[in-house]
């Protein structure tokens, strides 16, 4: 999804199709992923939409989230210390 040439997309989605395919545990969804996805990558795929000037922060928006809701009690922070305690608590946790 997040390949920027196209030819390397091609040849990873032929891969991804295939190992879909030929696992018994996913063959359901690799058949409608193939019916549904594959034959329209131009609508969702990266290398097709890298100029569209669409740039989201998506994994920062959601590791705040996860900072408000896990270590702040879904509350907004208003003091700086409390929110670098919350900081120091997620760094030593990973």
């Amino acid at each position: 999804m997040h390949e920027t040439e196209e030819e390397t997309f091609y040849f990873e989605i032929s891969q991804v199709t295939s190992q879909l395919l030929n696992d018994s545990d996913t063959v359901e969804f690799g058949k409608y992923f193939v019916n549904n996805y594959s034959t329209r990558v131009e609508k969702w795929a990266y290398f097709n939409r890298k100029h569209c000037g669409i740039n989201t922060y998506m994994y920062l928006e959601i590791l705040h989230k996860n900072i408000k809701h896990s270590y702040l009690d879904e509350k907004q922070c208003k003091r700086l210390d409390l929110a670098i305690d919350a900081l120091m608590t997620l760094v030593q946790e990973f």
